[in-house]
């Protein structure tokens, strides 16, 4: 094995390492702030806007769900023009986020009535805001874990 295949191997290894560091860290703060979001909720609201709360985030991890459209994974796996694809899945993924802005703005109604909460209304389309700020990440959190 010469010395040029061993040292492109350690920068492999290195590029590995640090990568695998960074998903982990994201990872780690993403639940961290999530925790401490919660516990800030706790404290400022009361039990039944906790509730109400509670309502619009099991709808919008839903939405978020679908928000991704398997964007990342596509571009993750993908092995050749990755910044042509990065492009593109960055517009669909803006597109999509929009998208579900809307159709979460105009579903917001019909969510109040399934969970029989009026006051779901303002609140879920407030929450929908986050859907096209979320997309925002999508093709760079791809990049990172690539």
């Amino acid at each position: 094995m010469s010395h040029g295949v061993r040292t492109e191997q350690v920068q492999v290894a290195k590029q590995a390492v640090w990568g695998t560091m960074w998903v982990f860290l994201s990872f780690v703060l993403g639940k961290t702030l999530t925790f401490v979001a919660t516990i800030i909720l706790a404290r400022l609201l009361a039990p039944e806007h906790y509730g109400l709360m509670g309502y619009c985030l099991a709808a919008m991890n839903y939405l978020d769900v679908l928000n991704s459209f398997g964007m990342g994974a596509a571009l993750i796996s993908r092995r050749d023009k990755v910044e042509e694809a990065a492009n593109a899945a960055f517009v669909i993924s803006i597109g999509i986020g929009l998208l579900l802005f809307i159709g979460a703005w105009l579903a917001a109604p019909g969510i109040a009535r399934f969970f029989k909460e009026a006051e779901v209304v303002d609140l879920f389309r407030v929450l929908a805001i986050y859907l096209p700020i979320s997309a925002l990440s999508t093709v760079p959190n791809a990049i990172i874990k690539r």
